[in-house]
């Protein structure tokens, strides 16, 4: 997985958010995809929440017009010094398509008033509860005071899929948005790579539980007879966590859980460290990944009782953790230079 997500990833994680969700949304993840985007731009702004309805209405349109049970249904958010784009694919039947088109089309087509109208007529359905097609994307059109940008490809007779984009300023400038064939690469790199759940941005203890519940949904909905069990939740907490505590200052990275050919899954962390860190990390990886299961396990607790307090937070007492819970031979590590800066990268099966 090194070499795919070293040229997907931006290594400017200070400057960029990202995320992508891969799988069924058969749990509401809203909430918490709406927590990491508001930990990376915690601003309090009018514009700001028109954002979070549009990742909302997105979000829902999957949820609205998919298959039963679908791992093909996606979500893609990205943003660039404040220039937001959302990008959703779903599964639906072809013969859905025709009406879809005809809906959006319509939506597209009305003028503001117009639209207000139809929105009323939309509501008053929604509290009949009545089929209300096409809510969201009225949302969607007067948030944004343009139209939809969607797209159909057909797979076969009987499915497509179904393309959503959705691009916002929040701070409302006139500057260009990202380029949308970037953003679009990205996504499709994403996907095709079967990822299931990708994330750039700000970390610290904040987001191990909105990341916690998301990989929770994806593992337990996405694959059958698939249990997150205590073992796998140190593994996934001490991955994130080491990253806000062997990161540099104001600390940034890559999560990645990426699906292999094998049905194993492949679970990545990449974060800035100080270039006179990787010696001393280097040799402490090198010494660990040469001991037994038993001797890390002993390692930890010896460390847990004569050394924790002499460690900044503790750094450190992760990395045999992961080990532990893992083992030494599924366990890959690296050291990138890009920009005169040094990146630790780290990965691990299960």
């Amino acid at each position: 997985m090194f070499k795919q997500l070293k040229d997907t990833t931006n290594f400017t994680f200070e400057s960029c958010f990202t995320f992508f969700y891969k799988g069924v949304f058969k749990k509401d993840i809203t909430l918490e995809v709406l927590d990491l985007c508001e930990f990376n731009y915690n601003v309090e702004s009018i514009r700001y929440k028109v954002l979070s309805i549009l990742i909302v209405e997105c979000i829902q349109n999957v949820e609205k017009y998919t298959l039963p049970n679908s791992i093909y249904d996606s979500v893609f958010i990205h943003c660039v010094q404040n220039k937001w784009n959302i990008i959703t694919k779903n599964k639906v039947y072809s013969n859905q398509v025709e009406d879809l088109g005809k809906i959006i089309d319509g939506i597209n087509a009305k003028s503001e008033e117009n639209l207000e109208f139809h929105l009323n007529n939309l509501l008053n359905l929604e509290t009949k509860k009545q089929q209300s097609a096409g809510l969201g994307f009225v949302q969607i059109v007067r948030k944004r005071k343009k139209p939809i940008s969607y797209s159909f490809v057909t797979i076969d007779d009987t499915y497509s899929f179904f393309y959503l984009e959705v691009d916002f300023n929040i701070d409302n400038s006139s500057s260009a948005l990202a380029s949308k064939k970037a953003i679009q690469a990205k996504f499709d790199t994403l996907y095709e790579q079967k990822t299931g759940v990708y994330y750039e941005g700000r970390f610290s203890n904040t987001v191990v539980f909105p990341i916690l519940k998301i990989l929770e949904n994806y593992l337990t909905s996405s694959v059958s007879g698939f249990s997150l069990d205590s073992k796998k939740y140190h593994i996934v907490i001490e991955m994130i966590q080491n990253i806000s505590k062997h990161g540099v200052q104001n600390t940034v990275g890559m999560f990645c859980l990426t699906k292999t050919n094998k049905g194993a899954f492949e679970l990545a962390t990449c974060n800035e460290i100080l270039e006179i860190e990787k010696f001393e990390l280097d040799q402490y990886l090198k010494n660990l990944l040469e001991m037994s299961r038993e001797k890390i396990a002993l390692f930890y607790n010896q460390k847990m009782k004569s050394e924790f307090n002499s460690i900044e937070n503790g750094a450190k007492l992760g990395l045999p953790n992961i080990i532990k819970y893992s083992s030494p031979n599924k366990i890959y590590y690296d050291f990138i230079r890009i920009s005169k800066k040094c990146f630790f990268y780290l990965e691990t099966e299960f």
